[in-house]
């Protein structure tokens, strides 16, 4: 085998892990065995700004830091407004006039389109603070759009309990669904009496003191 060049010789079919390669190791020519080679590139690889594509890659022990995942992408927003609706059985959606300053990669536009800059899977959750100023119990609908097209199976229906009963209650709905990237969410409320609406309360000095309670919040987290 000797005078042979590299490149003149057979190419090899995939790795078993016998297959011995020549090193220098204290100084001393040594073999090692392909299964050496990946058991310490396995336990001792670090990668730093790699850029490429890889088939899998298996982590046993150890941690990932999670500031160094990419692609992340969250947003909560709210509202500190009551929000009343003008006709029973319309289909409103709801506001927002808040958002996080730690945002990042989901904004907000018109006050109503929670936006997904990235594509992906994203979790959607909304949670709204109904008060109902009637005598009787009635009923609210809650449900999602996307680009301005309802979200199949996405609708939750909750009763509002009239005011003698206290006449609040909160429904959190949540879901998942996959998004192009600048496409929106909405979150729609339809009431069946319009005594029913959406309550913001400001936060109480107290004793004791207590944060104000927003008429909705809503939030978007990129999973996958």
């Amino acid at each position: 085998m000797a005078n042979i060049k590299i490149t003149d010789l057979t190419a090899a079919t995939a790795l078993g892990g016998t297959e011995l390669f020549e090193c220098v190791q204290s100084t001393a020519s040594v073999k090692a065995s392909a299964t050496q080679i990946q058991n310490f590139v396995g336990q001792s690889l670090v990668l730093t700004n790699a850029v490429g594509s890889f088939n899998s890659i298996t982590i046993s022990s150890g941690v990932v830091p999670y500031n160094t995942i990419t692609n992340q992408a969250y947003g909560f927003f709210y509202s500190s407004l009551d929000q009343t609706f003008a006709s029973a059985n319309v289909a409103y959606a709801v506001t927002v006039n808040n958002s996080a300053p730690f945002n990042s990669g989901v904004t907000v536009a018109s006050s109503t389109q929670i936006t997904m800059i990235a594509a992906g899977v994203y979790e959607i959750a909304a949670s709204l603070q109904f008060a109902n100023a009637d005598s009787s119990d009635h009923d609210a609908t809650v449900f999602f759009k996307k680009n301005g097209v309802d979200i199949t199976a996405s609708a939750t229906r909750i009763t509002v309990p009239k005011a003698a009963d206290g006449g609040a209650i909160v429904l959190t709905v949540s879901g998942f669904d996959q998004f192009n990237a600048n496409e929106y969410i909405q979150c729609y409320v339809v009431v069946e009496d319009t005594d029913v609406s959406l309550d913001s309360t400001a936060a109480a000095v107290g004793p004791p003191a207590i944060p104000s309670i927003p008429s909705v919040n809503i939030t978007a987290k990129r999973i996958g």
